[in-house]
């Protein structure tokens, strides 16, 4: 995957949560690994992504930023050469 390919991911799957755009978490997962995600928020921190909530009907809605997605996908990308 390239840094191409991450940034349509993200323009398509991208809504406003907060004061920028992100890629809900469910989103994101269709993209790439469960491993990778959780390298993306480990790595990144609060830069790569985070939860928002709204109350009562939701306390932690998770997302990722295109940085977190970028580290998402240079783990997926590292990870398919290091088992070929």
């Amino acid at each position: 995957m390239t840094k191409e390919d991450v940034r349509r991911i993200f323009d398509r799957e991208a809504m406003i949560i907060g004061h920028s755009d992100a890629v809900p978490a469910a989103k994101a997962a269709k993209h790439f690994t469960k491993d990778a995600l959780q390298f993306a928020k480990q790595l990144g921190k609060t830069e790569a992504g985070n939860a928002y909530g709204i109350g009562k009907r939701c306390s932690s809605f998770e997302y990722y930023t295109l940085y977190g997605l970028e580290l998402a996908a240079t783990y997926d990308n590292i990870s398919a050469l290091l088992t070929n």
